[in-house]
């Protein structure tokens, strides 16, 4: 098998753009937690946090949101991310609330802890709506 030797001044543009592309991909990760919160907290205030707090014809949304939180978690330095820099998303990743709320249906848990962490004077109803959600989707009445 032969070496092909590039000239050094092409070398120098492909290694230029290669590491162009990862320093990007690095970047858009390191930001991603910051951007989900902001969308997760403008979907909140704009639907859920009104008259009525959690919705069922939103059900859809919850999950798509849990979702994503999910796939957040499974990357351990956003966990890092959100907890040196005070993001509620913080209060997603501790093995502690996951305990503690395991009645809630796994498709809505990640959503649940990161409104309860939002909702500042609601947190009981938001709770208890999410625990009515969660127990209709457990009988496969929603969706």
């Amino acid at each position: 098998m032969s070496k092909i030797i590039l000239p050094n001044e092409i070398l120098n543009i492909i290694l230029n753009h290669y590491w162009q592309f990862k320093f990007k991909e690095v970047l858009i990760e390191l930001i991603e937690p910051f951007i989900i919160e902001k969308k997760l907290i403008h979907f909140l205030n704009t639907y859920c946090f009104t008259k009525n707090l959690i919705q069922k014809n939103h059900i859809k949304y919850y999950i798509f949101c849990n979702n994503k939180i999910k796939d957040l978690q499974k990357n351990k330095i956003n966990k890092f991310i959100c907890k040196l820099n005070n993001l509620k998303l913080k209060f997603c990743f501790s093995e502690n609330s996951l305990q503690v709320f395991k009645n809630i249906h796994e498709d809505l848990i990640y959503m649940m802890l990161f409104s309860i962490s939002n909702s500042n004077y609601y947190r009981f109803l938001v709770y208890h709506e999410f625990l009515n959600l969660s127990n209709q989707l457990k009988s496969n009445s929603l969706l």
